[in-house]
């Protein structure tokens, strides 16, 4: 959470590239164009094309009225239309015609009104020279009665008139009168909506920003483009919102003041409210929404009418009792400013004095402590210590540590040294973390509080320290604290979160067994075994029975929406059951998606890290690697920040191969390195080390060594007997790689034998058909991996069922096979794979050492480089690479890029030659 005074942590940045970037639109004047305002440009469009007279833009302040008119009349410019522009300003309006006078001709001005707009019309027709005349007016509400008569004359005539409007204005009648009638037509503009605004930051800062840089930009702009563009020059300014390195991603570090120029442009807007108006607004800074009776009783009982009668505050029935809130987040940061330290300092405390009298509800203990904290205040123990509670459940847990620490020296509860303990584990200082709780042992009076001190603790050894026999030990000592059943059943589930979370699977699956089997649990006991007891049993190769048990760890929607510590790990088990195993991707995307929203919006950083990077591994293993990279990159920036149950590994592992499916041999590296180094030294854990293997393998096949990748793979993945989801997914990483299937298929469907996961069968099947080159099964693996939502490998199957058709002649099963490839591609955001290249036409003649060969000498590489990298002879490099270019048709090694490059374009013919499948 941030609350208001506390703002924004800097993180430390992290190399990054992301390629999903909304599409930079440019207008006129390199302006960026209209984005989000698609529908309302084109009712303009058709309001012309189809001969209407007039239309009228009309919007608040800043919502972008002049620049969808000027969009709309340069598409008519370019149509062949002659354009005049009006600009209506406040000074003009006290001059009869003042801002027509461009459009009327001098000697007419006197004398009879309509013979000089007659005049005015044929002058302007004249100008036009046959074409047809469009004219903008901007800010009609702004004309005089004279010049808005005439763009009504001009409308009636024949020309087109577009102008804008600011929504609650007086408006002359004839510009009332643009809009009424059959041939006119009011679009109403309104805000953007949150993705339009996120499609716009990126458009004006050039690149992709972070979820949070987007989640503050529409929160503070609340999607008026205007404000928007002011708060991110002024955030860019003062370097409150950086890009982590040239062309990679915008971060927000801090939450920056409104600049100078945004100031002063909404400054304007709160003339005429006074000092008790102004009051008002700084006091709905600070704590909005907040009771009509108490903005009456600090700040006056004129005030809310004062504030509302302006539009800058709105007044709402919540729950029966009347509810202030600003009506835009700007208006009370630019009143704060301009109210001074000790009159805020007097606010704060008057409001904490206000809601503490009316009673604490929930979450009103940690608004109370802020307030007082900031105004310099005084602050009770108990109230330390529920505001630190409060703190930590809304995932604020820097606040949380320092309200703790600060009811702690007061009182030396142990919840709050608890409660300390726990927030540092969330900021990440484990070594801290496990000083403070280490203290507390024997000092928790009852089972309940030494359940939740136990399940703290040892989250920090085992995901924090990685220190898993001293959590072991923990767990023998715990057991001998109570000697009742109850007590001695939670022991189990503590004894099954250890080895589960360190890797001694079977034991772990046999505590979970024994567990289940019995009849009642107590409620932690469950909870142990629907999050480690998932785990366990999903990567021993029982999916089913971790799907089942991961149902009961998470509350129902929406309840789920703002996990603790528990539910969290119930979110992070749920998913990867489903993730790992293949089952139900849609329903775990659309739940851990929303999840993401939520944090997102509350600035929960411990949730948004996990559920971005389950998202991302999603999009990964689907084959969406541009979304992938985002996703990822993303929950790297909250990671470094909170990472309480040690994902960053993994999760910056898994970029090495979003880069490599991209062809980005140099990203592939950056995240290479940067997974090791994250490391520090400790060697990897067990569900490390297979991803990290992944890792070394893709960014080998991004420097075009195929061959030594896919061996790498198949080496790894002879040692992971014991964990068959794993083992699994590096051998589809190997057989997308061009490992040959026959070095594949029998192991994988002994791997199906005992491990019932989807995506198991679905590989075991995919090597057994691609050895056989069946192409009519290979289609039929393509079709059941698209229904799982593996696009990627579905459209592997689908390119090699196409050239198995194409073999066999069948040119029905080519043409199929090659359209649902061609469809399960258009969705894979441009990745490639050496299998896909190695079923396409034009080179898939070229064996796999031939293609890995010419791959490696298009990127740049020697003859001896090559030699190294592939474990040939240099005579033997020269031979694979002559064969390759004869077969190529080509005479030189600069061609190859270019026919490497469109070979691996999603084009599929209706037949492609023979491959090396056999192994």
């Amino acid at each position: 959470m941030s609350t208001p005074e506390t703002g924004f942590q800097v993180s430390q940045a992290l190399p990054a590239d992301h390629s999903r970037v909304h599409p930079t639109r440019q207008g006129r004047r390199g302006e960026t164009a209209c984005i989000g305002r698609d529908r309302e440009l084109d009712t303009v469009r058709q309001a012309r094309r189809t001969g209407r007279h007039s239309v009228v833009i009309a919007g608040q302040a800043g919502v972008g009225k002049t620049r969808l008119a000027r969009e709309a009349l340069a598409e008519a410019e370019a149509a062949g239309a002659a354009v005049f522009w009006v600009r209506a300003t406040a000074s003009a309006a006290a001059l009869p015609l003042a801002a027509v006078v461009d459009l009327l001709p001098l000697d007419r001005l006197r004398g009879d009104p309509l013979r000089a707009f007659h005049a005015g019309y044929d002058m302007l027709r004249e100008r036009a020279g046959g074409r047809d005349l469009a004219i903008g007016v901007d800010d009609a509400h702004l004309l005089d009665p004279g010049s808005a008569a005439y763009v009504l004359h001009l409308a009636r005539r024949g020309a087109f008139v577009l102008a804008t409007v600011r929504a609650g204005e007086n408006l002359p009648d004839a510009v009332t009168a643009l809009w009424n009638g059959d041939d006119a037509v009011r679009v109403d503009l309104n805000a953007l909506a949150a993705e339009e605004t996120a499609a716009l930051l990126e458009a004006q800062l050039g690149g992709p920003a972070e979820a949070v840089a987007t989640e503050w930009a529409f929160s503070m702009s609340a999607g008026n483009p205007l404000y928007l563009r002011e708060l991110v020059a002024g955030a860019v300014a003062v370097a409150a919102l950086f890009q982590d390195h040239p062309g990679g991603l915008w971060r927000l570090g801090r939450r920056p003041t409104p600049s100078v120029a945004l100031a002063e442009l909404i400054t304007t807007r709160l003339d005429g409210i006074g000092a008790a108006g102004q009051t008002g607004l700084a006091l709905l800074r600070i704590g909005e929404p907040l009771p009509a009776s108490t903005v009456a009783q600090l700040c006056g009982d004129q005030t809310i009418g004062l504030l509302t009668s302006h539009d800058l505050a709105v007044v709402e029935t919540t729950a029966g009792e009347r509810m202030v809130r600003l009506a835009h987040p700007l208006y009370g940061e630019i009143a704060r400013l301009h109210t001074a330290d000790h009159r805020l300092a007097e606010l704060r405390t008057h409001l904490a004095a206000a809601v503490r009298d009316r009673g604490l509800q929930a979450g009103d203990a940690l608004r109370v402590a802020s307030w007082l904290r900031d105004a310099g205040a005084g602050i009770d123990t108990q109230l330390l210590l529920d505001a630190a509670i409060e703190a930590y459940e809304a995932r604020d847990p820097a606040l949380a540590a320092e309200f703790a620490e600060r009811a702690e020296a007061g009182s030396g509860a142990w919840q709050a040294t608890l409660l300390r303990g726990r927030a540092l584990a969330a900021l990440g200082d484990h070594a801290g973390a496990e000083a403070t709780l280490a203290g507390l042992e024997g000092r928790l009076p009852a089972a309940a509080d030494a359940a939740e001190y136990l399940f703290a603790r040892i989250s920090n050894l085992v995901w924090g320290l990685h220190l898993g026999p001293a959590a072991r030990a923990l767990v023998e000592r715990a057991a001998d604290w109570w000697l009742d059943p109850a007590w001695q059943q939670h022991a189990a589930g503590l004894r099954l979160m250890v080895t589960s979370a360190i890797g001694e699977l079977a034991e772990a699956t046999a505590v979970a067994d024994s567990l289940t089997a019995r009849q009642e649990l107590s409620p932690p006991a469950a909870a142990l075994v629907a999050t480690s007891g998932v785990i366990a049993w999903l990567h021993s190769g029982r999916t089913a029975a971790a799907i089942t048990a991961a149902e009961r760890a998470l509350p129902p929607p929406p309840r789920d929406e703002k996990p603790g510590d528990r539910e969290l790990a119930g979110l992070i088990s749920w998913s990867l059951a489903r993730i790992e195993s293949g089952h139900d991707w849609e329903a775990a995307e659309e739940r851990i998606a929303r999840v993401l929203r939520v944090a997102l919006t509350r600035g929960d950083r411990v949730t948004a890290g996990p559920a971005a990077g389950l998202l991302g591994h999603l999009a990964l293993v689907s084959g969406r690697p541009v979304t992938a990279d985002r996703l990822l990159r993303d929950a790297v920036g909250h990671l470094e920040l909170h990472d309480p149950r040690g994902l960053s590994v993994v999760i910056v592992a898994q970029l090495a191969k979003a880069a490599a499916l991209r062809g980005d041999a140099v990203h592939a590296d950056e995240a290479r390195e940067q997974a090791w180094e994250l490391l520090a030294g400790r060697p990897p854990a067990w569900h490390e080390a297979p991803v990290l293997a992944g890792t070394e393998a893709w960014t080998l096949a991004a420097h075009g060594s195929t061959t030594a990748a896919w061996e790498l793979l198949l080496d790894h993945a002879a040692g992971l007997a014991a964990l068959p989801v794993l083992q699994t997914h590096l051998l589809q990483d190997a057989l997308s790689l061009g490992a040959p299937p026959g070095r594949i298929a029998d192991l994988l469907g002994a791997i199906a034998g005992h491990c019932d996961a989807p995506i198991v069968a679905a590989t075991a099947r995919h090597a057994v058909a691609l050895r056989a080159s069946d192409g009519p099964a290979l289609l039929d693996v393509a079709r059941e991996l698209q229904v799982m939502g593996a696009r990627l490998a579905a459209a592997e199957a689908a390119t090699e069922a196409a050239a198995a058709h194409a073999r066999a002649h069948n040119t029905t099963g080519t043409r199929r096979a090659s359209a649902l490839a061609q469809r399960l591609l258009a969705g894979c955001e441009g990745a490639s794979t050496p299998a896909l290249r190695a079923s396409r036409p034009g080179s898939a003649d070229l064996t796999a050492r031939e293609r890995e060969v010419a791959e490696l000498a298009a990127t740049g590489h020697s003859n001896v480089q090559i030699a190294q990298l592939t474990t040939v002879s240099v005579r033997t490099v020269e031979s694979h690479l002559y064969h390759a270019m004869v077969k190529l048709g080509i005479s030189s090694r600069s061609e190859l890029a270019a026919v490497l490059r469109a070979d691996a374009s999603p084009e599929l013919p209706a037949a492609a030659p023979a491959a090396d499948q056999t192994g």
